[in-house]
């Protein structure tokens, strides 16, 4: 007979039922081998809070648990059925004004499995599980993880009232690839940095990160990485969950401002001061055959998920990385007074929903906040305020 995973007796902790829940009861099982008889509740850091069929709730070590178990917890919201979505922010809608830094050294880097064998080597880091194809020290992975804690300590300051949980699980799964021969092996283009593996996670080689090998280990050099890479990816994966809520242009813009304009050198971010980053980046555009076209910006602004795209595909990726930051630029920080609280109460209406799912409604409310955004404005009336904008910062854009 297989021993009880838990006591009997265990002190209740006013538990909802697990009815409420919408998850069933089920037998879990430890790496002992040990049982018992629960409703999954929630996820409270590394723990998952189960409720026992006497009512009482208890935490369980996710590691502890059958790698069954594991995958089981992974498939589950975080957050539990019924709970408060995400509080609206309050306070002023305005950016930040002191550049956003973190200290790899504060980093707290935990080492998960280590499997030689299929070259399996998890490392976790706050919101973050890392699954490398080969070893990293401590004090390296506390380097790599810096952008990617980076953007999580960003969305905090920023007024829109989110906070990114992952879509499922504890964590946000991301593959760090040794060599090209695995990033392929995932589901890597060959031409791409980063992208989404076959099963879904996030995918980005070492040398994206500016990790090289020296001897036997990796060591970590700034000056190797590409710059906002990471952040580009992780704003990706966070906003995933409303990308049918925000419009298409607003959601890309939101990842190429956070890489292009708002990263800078030393690894912070910033959100003011960006008008010298913004023509730089007008500039590596033009050098891709992307140049400004009013029309054509505000013709994107309107496409809705539900179009086709058209045209080529490279040249309409540099158009729309293009358009979508003039945009977002205008809305977020030359309309009105500047202060860019249209944009920041754009988002703030995006995020003070639940995650969406993919279907008409959300559709919808994707164009009743663009309608607000834009002040239903036509575009005869944006096009005379946005020249005149820009013009105003020594851009020109040509009607």
């Amino acid at each position: 007979m297989k021993k009880s995973l838990l006591p009997l007796v265990l002190l209740s902790l006013s538990a909802v039922s697990a009815m409420a829940q919408n998850q069933p009861v089920r037998t879990w099982t430890n790496q002992q081998g040990r049982t018992v008889k629960a409703a999954f509740v929630e996820m409270s850091g590394a723990n998952v809070v189960i409720q026992l069929e006497n009512g009482a709730k208890t935490p369980i070590a996710l590691a502890t648990l059958s790698p069954s178990d594991q995958d089981y917890v992974r498939t589950l919201p975080k957050t539990p059925a019924g709970a408060a979505a995400t509080p609206a922010a309050s306070g002023p809608l305005v950016w930040p004004k002191a550049p956003i830094s973190v200290d790899p050294k504060t980093i707290e880097v935990k080492e998960g499995q280590q499997d030689e064998k299929a070259r399996r080597y998890h490392y976790t880091t706050g919101s973050f599980e890392y699954i490398c194809t080969a070893p990293l020290a401590g004090t390296v992975m506390s380097e790599v993880a810096a952008d990617f804690v980076l953007v999580e300590k960003a969305f905090q300051a920023l007024p829109w009232g989110f906070k990114p949980t992952p879509a499922q699980g504890e964590f946000f799964q991301i593959y760090l690839t040794e060599t090209d021969e695995d990033y392929i092996a995932l589901g890597g283009d060959d031409r791409s940095a980063s992208t989404t593996s076959r099963d879904g996670k996030s995918l980005i080689r070492f040398r994206t990160l500016g990790l090289k090998k020296v001897g036997a280990r990796y060591q970590y050099d700034a000056k190797q990485k590409e710059p906002g890479q990471v952040t580009n990816m992780v704003v990706h994966v966070m906003l995933e969950s409303y990308d049918r809520v925000f419009y298409p242009w607003s959601g890309l813009a939101l990842e190429q401002f956070t890489r292009n304009l708002a990263y800078q050198d030393n690894g912070t971010l910033k959100y003011t001061g960006l008008e010298s980053a913004l023509k730089k980046e007008i500039k590596v555009r033009a050098g891709a055959n992307a140049v400004i076209n009013l029309p054509r910006m505000l013709k994107y602004m309107r496409q809705t998920w539900l179009e086709p795209t058209v045209g080529g595909v490279l040249q309409k990726q540099h158009e729309d990385r293009l358009d979508g930051q003039l945009l977002m630029y205008f809305f977020a920080y030359l309309e009105g007074d500047g202060s860019g609280a249209a944009w920041h109460r754009y988002c703030r209406e995006v995020f003070s929903a639940p995650k969406v799912e993919r279907n008409a409604d959300n559709y919808a409310r994707g164009e009743q906040l663009l309608k607000q955004l834009t002040g239903g404005r036509d575009d005869n009336r944006l096009t005379a305020e946005m020249t005149e904008k820009f013009k105003g910062i020594g851009i020109k854009l040509e009607p």
